[in-house]
């Protein structure tokens, strides 16, 4: 089996490619460069240049590297840089997965595509709807979401219209211990160690505190994109999450017990997006059924996992 991974690097693609390489009947496991390859070396691991820009170029690459299964990962996926920069979101979301779609058709075998989508592509259906199934049809409040959405459709077209072997994971939250301040959990887990070290004062800054969000581990991610590129239904879209809300709230208190102190909680306006939906909980059963998938790690355990990491990272 040889594998692509379209996305260059990060802690999923990281993860992703640790389980193929392992895996018994893996040839190779090729992944487009971005820069920072050359820190990750793994038997069978290649990579390769590909300009997702170019039709032409995936052609190309697809053409003579042959993978039997695409996944392509290759996203803006920051809703603050969407709602700042629209243009370059839709270039990247909608308007390379088509070139990636164009190039697949084109080819003279059928490869499988599997896209990561998202939960944003839902947006606020109201609590009626919860969890969300599949079938939702989407109403993504924000510009990331919206090109998520897009790019789901066009999956789904090009399934009809032309046969290809395609199939959308919608993500939700993910959560890892090696993700840096960048993301909002494992900010507030780097502050909590920092305030037990007697670095910054008991007081964290967020924004909306009441929004529920579906937080997965990325170890189980790993597990349910494995599963659904051996056992999902061409043409279908998968949701892959723990069906379990947590308010940011709870996230606060549950670091609280974990670090063993209390802070106080303060709203920054710069924080808080100009429009959001107020919770995003998954179905899980389509996957659960298909593949046999769900997640195993809950939020807690996880977020004991980053403390710890982030204390060794600050001793």
């Amino acid at each position: 089996m040889k594998y692509l991974i379209i996305g260059g690097l990060s802690v999923f693609v990281e993860a992703l490619i640790d389980r193929l390489v392992e895996k018994k009947d893996t040839e190779a496991v090729i992944v487009s460069k971005s820069g920072n390859e050359y820190l990750y070396e793994k038997e069978r691991l290649e990579w390769v240049d590909i300009d997702t820009k170019d039709c032409n170029d995936v052609k190309k690459v697809l053409s003579q590297t042959r993978p039997h299964c695409i996944f392509h990962f290759k996203v803006q996926d920051s809703v603050g840089q969407a709602w700042r920069d629209p243009n370059e979101t839709v270039d990247i979301n909608v308007i390379e997965t088509i070139n990636i779609l164009n190039a697949v058709k084109e080819l003279d075998y059928k490869p499988r595509l599997i896209i990561g989508g998202s939960g944003e592509e839902y947006g606020h259906l109201g609590f009626d709807h919860l969890p969300l199934n599949e079938d939702e049809t989407p109403r993504p409040v924000n510009i990331f979401g919206a090109t998520k959405a897009c790019q789901t459709m066009f999956a789904k077209l090009y399934h009809r219209a032309y046969g290809l072997d395609v199939i959308v994971v919608r993500t939700f939250n993910e959560t890892s211990t090696l993700q840096d301040e960048r993301w909002a959990i494992s900010s507030f887990c780097k502050q909590f160690v920092r305030m037990e070290r007697g670095e910054q004062d008991r007081v964290i800054h967020v924004g909306n505190t009441n929004i529920i969000r579906d937080f997965t581990d990325v170890s189980d991610l790993v597990n349910a994109f494995e599963l659904v590129a051996e056992k999902g239904k061409s043409g279908e879209v998968y949701n892959a999450a723990r069906g379990v809300g947590v308010s940011v709230r709870e996230i606060i208190t549950y670091l609280e017990e974990i670090i063993g102190i209390s802070v106080e909680i303060r709203t920054d306006k710069s924080k808080v997006r100009p429009i959001d939906a107020p919770s995003i909980v998954a179905d899980i059963s389509k996957i659960k059924e298909d593949t046999g998938w769900e997640a195993e790690t809950d939020i807690k355990s996880t977020l004991e996992k980053m403390v710890e990491n982030w204390r060794l990272r600050l001793s």
